[in-house]
């Protein structure tokens, strides 16, 4: 009598998963419409503030100068041997030396500035950001992707229509400006949307 016995083993692994608290995506904050003048236009604010939502012409903009990341002018700038019309978004601290034109011709006010914020604007011309994904971002996930360090430089020019532009502010912020439309004479004004890191 041959008895065949048959061990079964039941094997229970149990597994605990603990998430970074800081792997959430954060908050933005989304600004529809924004519209600032370029230099030669006196009767429209030149300055954006992104951590208020405040747009300031110079007596103001000055009081205020540690908020203020975002401005604009207008000048002609040569691509591949060609004068093209540029709408150029900068920042008060686009030259750590403070020369060349935006303090020189432009708004010579901001050398007596004794904070001058400086950001980072992503020149690629392709970043991978369509306005469809612009749209439909509400927290800071596409923001965070989207801003290339390497391509961060003083200025992006020739910000048509239609151009989707990474930055990112002196504090770390990282954000996204699409352009709505820019006038091509330096007494116009551009209008953009902007998200931002809160």
């Amino acid at each position: 009598l041959v008895h065949i016995f048959r061990l079964r083993f039941r094997l229970q692994v149990s597994l605990k998963i603990y998430k970074d608290p800081n792997s959430e995506f954060g908050g933005i904050i989304e600004y529809d419409i924004i519209t600032l003048a370029y230099q030669n236009n006196p009767n429209m604010p030149h300055f954006f503030l992104p951590s208020t939502g405040n747009v300031y012409m110079q007596d103001s903009a000055s009081m205020f100068q540690s908020l203020v990341d975002v401005l604009v002018y207008f000048n002609y700038r040569e691509d591949n041997g060609v004068m093209l019309p540029s709408p150029t978004f900068s920042s008060p601290g686009e030259e750590i030396s403070a020369t060349g034109e935006l303090y020189e011709e432009y708004y010579p006010f901001i050398t007596d500035w004794t904070t001058r914020n400086y950001t980072k604007w992503d020149i690629r011309a392709d970043n991978g950001v369509s306005s469809a994904d612009f749209d439909n971002a509400h927290n800071d996930s596409l923001l965070i992707v989207s801003y290339d360090d390497v391509w961060g430089k003083k200025k992006y020019k020739w910000s048509n229509a239609g151009t989707i532009i990474p930055f990112m502010t002196a504090d770390g912020k990282k954000g996204i400006v699409k352009v709505l439309d820019a006038d091509h004479t330096d007494d116009g004004q551009i209008s953009f949307s902007m998200k931002i890191q809160l």
